[in-house]
């Protein structure tokens, strides 16, 4: 038996990520408009972050960096942690997916774990 890939290609069941807890959203966004709501906060979240840490970045920032109000906010997020959460929770997925996109190219195929273990770990740090 062939030990798991810690990298499995896209479809297989097992993620080389951990999953993260995301029920501290208060609601799962089920209309089109409440997703728009909700990726539109996240896209805030990740502008502010780019200049400034979590701590000084206030809610009313947030909502307004997006021109929403802060009930929009909190309709969607239990509080700021949990608004921090779905952000770590969004990076990790979108991280995942590069990854599986660019590990999956035929180039990739037939290189050794250690050379795909680089390669993932380069692109998440250029990433980040």
């Amino acid at each position: 038996m062939t030990p798991a890939s810690p990298f499995p290609l896209p479809g297989t069941a097992r993620s080389a990520f951990p999953a993260l807890d995301t029920r501290s959203l208060l609601h799962a966004p089920k209309r089109q408009r409440a997703r728009d709501t909700e990726q539109a906060l996240l896209a805030a979240g990740r502008t502010l972050l780019a200049t400034r840490d979590f701590e000084s970045i206030s809610v009313a920032q947030i909502v307004a960096a997006c021109e929403l109000s802060v009930g929009a906010f909190y309709g969607r997020f239990r509080d700021k942690a949990a608004f921090f959460e779905a952000l770590q929770a969004a990076a990790v997925r979108d991280a995942q997916q590069a990854i599986e996109r660019h590990l999956a190219l035929p180039r990739c195929a037939a290189l050794p774990t250690a050379a795909l273990i680089d390669k993932a770990t380069r692109l998440l740090v250029r990433g980040c």
